[in-house]
């Protein structure tokens, strides 16, 4: 699946779920989730992520999952320029069916290249 994520204007990162009821502040990305998009952030104000739960193919880079917490969970991420925990909050569970897997794998998808 690609997920986006937009920059808003009041300089927080938002995941792009049409398709999610609840409120918009449930989809900010906090915790170093936010400075993890920034890595990727190539000024356009958009990041578009390839996310399998398997490793599927090389190049991939990985959340681990450390615990749960506070609705969401606490994971490792093992990215080019950001290598620490970062906090996902239950939205996760909403873009995964209603779990919070054990492992993402990711792949950032280059602006012109989409």
């Amino acid at each position: 699946m690609i997920l986006t994520f937009e920059k808003l204007d009041k300089g927080g990162w938002y995941i792009v779920l049409p398709e999610w009821g609840g409120p918009q502040s449930a989809l900010a990305m906090v915790v170093g989730a936010d400075k993890l998009l920034d890595t990727f952030h190539d000024g356009s104000g958009i990041v578009k992520l390839e996310v399998h739960l398997t490793n599927v193919k090389k190049g991939l880079y990985k959340l681990k999952r450390l615990f749960k917490s506070f609705g969401g969970a606490v994971y490792h991420a093992d990215a080019p320029n950001y290598y620490g925990p970062i906090w996902l909050c239950e939205v996760t569970k909403f873009v995964f069916g209603g779990n919070l897997p054990k492992r993402i794998y990711f792949k950032y998808l280059e602006n012109e290249k989409i």
